[in-house]
């Protein structure tokens, strides 16, 4: 009996460790679940750490404020286009022209200076095709004034040749008004546009052939002398102006235009003076008679009404196959008194 009552009371010992080792199970498994549980929740919330970065999208977008700092840039270009509204007034207009007055004569149409100026002509065409600079030295400039000026005549320091191109460019006064000083002390400087251009203007020039060069005007002071007038254009005067049978300048090669306003009574002749003036030379060319060396095509001797016209060229100032060249003038009806040397010079 007793030994059966032990049994027993083992059995149910045994029973209640089986019982308590499986409530322990069910506690590890409850806690597994809630570290799971908990796990997951820091889970989440490292999930919610990446909707923090998506907060850093909305960083990106500043960097979008980053581009409208570009904008800002853009308004820099705006201020590109402020520096061409400075002086916009400057200006220069050439237009192509026939020069059948004189061929060292030259018109430019307009130019728009601020302040003081010159237009300088330069020889060949201010660019090519291309836009590069292509023009040469300068062969003529004529002061401004401040503004507008208009017809402006320039004269050339040398014939233009037909059909040759040139260019009209816009200077400053800089230095001592009136008097051209480029290439001094960065006096007198070429003008530019508010995008750093230099006001200029290409034309061309056609010349007829027989264009004189130089025009000189003369009168008769009774049977004495021979009064000049006047020389066109003015820059070739000479002091030849108010003078009674002065000294006569030629340049070689240049063509003449002699205006004589007396030619009924004292025909205009050029001669070889041969050492002496007066009765004394060979007649070369005259208003009075046809001398061989009229019929040169180099000199091209030209009567029209009152004028004469030739140009420095030929046996008549060459020596050639005659007696001598031209080195003086006169009357033909009053050799003595009505008489001057003249001087052939090189350009």
């Amino acid at each position: 009996m007793k030994r059966r009552v032990l049994l027993t009371i083992l059995l149910a010992m045994t029973v209640g460790v089986g019982a308590c080792g499986d409530d322990d199970d069910a506690t590890n498994n409850a806690n597994n679940t809630n570290n799971q549980a908990d796990t997951g929740t820091e889970d989440a919330g490292t999930e919610d750490t990446g909707a923090e970065d998506t907060g850093d999208e909305d960083a990106g977008d500043e960097d979008a404020g980053d581009e409208d700092t570009g904008d800002e840039d853009a308004g820099t270009e705006d201020t590109g286009t402020e520096d061409t509204g400075g002086d916009t007034t400057a200006a220069a207009t050439a237009d192509d022209q026939t020069l059948d007055n004189l061929s060292t004569l030259v018109t430019v149409a307009s130019a728009t200076s601020d302040g003081p100026g010159w237009i300088v002509i330069h020889e060949n065409a201010c660019t090519d095709d291309q836009g590069t600079a292509t023009f040469g030295a300068v062969i003529g400039k004529a002061a401004l004034s401040d503004g507008e000026n208009t017809d402006i005549s320039v004269t050339l320091e040398r014939p233009a040749v037909d059909d040759e191109s040139l260019c009209a460019m816009l200077h400053s006064d800089t230095g001592e008004e009136g008097t051209y000083e480029f290439g001094t002390d960065d006096l007198d400087g070429p003008v530019t546009d508010g995008e750093g251009n230099v006001v200029m203007d290409s034309f061309a020039v056609q010349v007829p052939e027989g264009t004189p060069a130089i025009r000189i005007t003369i009168d008769a002071s009774g049977n004495q002398d021979y009064d000049f007038q006047s020389v066109e254009p003015a820059m070739y005067d000479n002091g030849l102006s108010g003078s009674a049978d002065p000294v006569l300048f030629l340049n070689d090669g240049w063509r003449y235009e002699i205006v004589n306003n007396a030619t009924a009574n004292h025909p205009f002749e050029l001669l070889d003076a041969d050492g002496g003036l007066g009765g004394m030379g060979d007649v070369l060319l005259s208003q009075a008679s046809n001398p061989t060396a009229e019929t040169d095509p180099d000199t091209a001797w030209n009567e029209d009404g009152n004028s004469v016209l030739f140009t420095v060229a030929g046996e008549a100032f060459a020596g050639g196959a005659l007696s001598g060249s031209v080195d003086a003038y006169r009357c033909a009806n009053h050799p003595e008194s009505m008489q001057g040397t003249v001087t052939i010079e090189s350009p």
